[in-house]
């Protein structure tokens, strides 16, 4: 018997460390509920790798850096994890893209067409978003993705896109009560109000994930967020982080073009020059792919 549900978190292009921890409970969902899972994450979140399991899958879960017409999978460059012209494979089966940019212009209708029973996924980027020292917005992002989650896992995808979208609206709500006194209200509000509009669920909205059972196995969580929480601080983030720059941690594959050439010469200045604590620096050489090539030897 084929394993029921196929999951790849790549990891190593910003902002994907957080959607690959987003990716860990979601794994620990799918086990809870006695369901079968097959993880693919870091440099075996290949083109090759998907095309090995990906036939006679149930369910193909991704979160990570995509395009209009594809799903990067680790390699943003050539971003051809799963292509338009790949859509024939997914017959059957329920595609979940969250998060990931853009995946539901062109791939998903592609798939769809080809006979996906239904994919759930943006017309449009999808935001990251970051704990701030007035709230922890990052926390409410994990929430309200979880809370999609669960509901695709239990719910029809119709229901589970509703109710990604209520849970949104419920934050969107909080972060508009406080506009005048959290500095950070509005662009978090806006990056949820792009999130929660332009996620759709295509082809058939009865559509649910069937399982068959398993023995449950506990699942620990890697500890890669609790990590990147301590570098992206609210005092961090205060001093470093601007408007502009936060926008580029979406997961569309120009975000991540540029966040992959630009973040690591920045970690790199920011470490150089003492702005970052060397707590702070070795973590930054641990979880951002580059930092540490741009880092003048002693």
């Amino acid at each position: 018997m084929s394993e029921e549900s196929l999951l790849f978190s790549p990891a190593l292009f910003p902002p994907t460390q957080l959607s690959f921890a987003i990716m860990n409970r979601v794994e620990s969902l799918l086990k809870e509920m006695n369901m079968r899972v097959v993880r693919f994450s870091g440099l075996l979140a290949s083109r090759e790798t998907a095309f090995i399991y990906l036939p006679e899958r149930k369910l193909f879960i991704y979160g990570g850096h995509a395009k209009k017409s594809a799903l990067c999978g680790e390699n943003v460059f050539s971003c051809n994890l799963v292509t338009v012209a790949d859509a024939s494979i997914f017959k059957d089966q329920i595609v979940v893209a969250n998060p990931a940019c853009e995946s539901a212009a062109e791939l998903g209708p592609a798939m769809v067409k080809a006979g996906a029973k239904a994919f759930l996924g943006s017309t449009e980027n999808m935001c990251a978003h970051f704990n701030e020292a007035e709230h922890p917005y990052m926390d409410d992002w994990f929430d309200y993705t979880l809370t999609f989650y669960k509901s695709v896992l239990t719910k029809t995808m119709g229901e589970a896109v509703e109710d990604w979208k209520s849970v949104i609206t419920r934050y969107m709500d909080l972060y508009k009560l406080h506009l005048d006194d959290w500095p950070n209200a509005d662009w978090n509000y806006s990056a949820a109000k792009m999130n929660r509009d332009n996620f759709v669920v295509l082809g058939d909205p009865k559509a649910i994930v069937p399982r068959v059972g398993f023995e449950a196995t506990s699942l620990k969580e890697m500890g890669l967020l609790e990590g990147l929480s301590f570098l992206f601080n609210p005092e961090t983030l205060a001093k470093q982080l601007n408007y502009a720059f936060r926008s580029l941690f979406s997961f569309s594959v120009v975000g991540a073009t540029v966040a992959a050439l630009a973040v690591p010469a920045v970690t790199g200045l920011a470490i150089e020059r003492g702005w970052l604590t060397k707590e702070q620096a070795e973590i930054a050489k641990t979880v951002i792919p580059g930092v540490a090539a741009v880092i003048p030897t002693p």
